[in-house]
């Protein structure tokens, strides 16, 4: 009785294991090409986004703050979305 129950659990396992790593990322594939979605993403096929904060914590960081700046200003992100902090206050 005792094998009986511990080769469930493992068959359950495995099962649980396997459906996270390569079953659901199957369905969803399926999924998206029944409901006629592309690769595009969001932004491309025009969905609405909505308007984002980006903050920066930052100590001791006078060496790459700027460069993290420009990276955050280069984003694909629409910019009436994506305020500045001396657009916020």
């Amino acid at each position: 009785m005792v094998m009986l129950g511990i080769s469930t659990a493992f068959w359950v396992s495995l099962l649980a294991i396997s459906y996270a790593y390569a079953g659901y990322p199957v369905i969803l594939w399926i999924v998206s090409r029944f409901a006629g979605l592309s690769e595009r993403g969001p932004a491309e096929q025009g969905a609405y986004l909505p308007s984002v904060t980006m903050i920066v914590s930052a100590y001791n960081e006078d060496a790459v703050i700027g460069a993290k700046i420009e990276n955050a200003l280069s984003l694909d992100y629409p910019p009436r979305s994506l305020p500045s902090l001396n657009e916020i206050g």
